[in-house]
């Protein structure tokens, strides 16, 4: 898996979610972006926090097949 940014800046909690789902949890790379974009924002709702598409939406993964 390659997990690439548009932005510059990327936000640690985005990435810390992004391993969990993908090592800890074992889902492909495509769904544990979704899913990790998904619990950052429902976290980040939670708190009442910012709900800009800079905590969540920076990544894009390449990759080739599953796995």
């Amino acid at each position: 898996m390659h997990t690439t940014s548009y932005w510059l800046t990327i936000p640690r909690e985005l990435m810390t979610a992004l391993y969990r789902q993908r090592f800890v949890n074992g889902r492909f790379p495509a769904e544990a972006l979704r899913q990790a974009a998904l619990d950052i924002l429902a976290a980040r709702r939670a708190r009442g926090d910012s709900l800009h598409p800079f905590y969540w939406a920076p990544f894009i993964v390449l990759e080739r097949g599953h796995g």
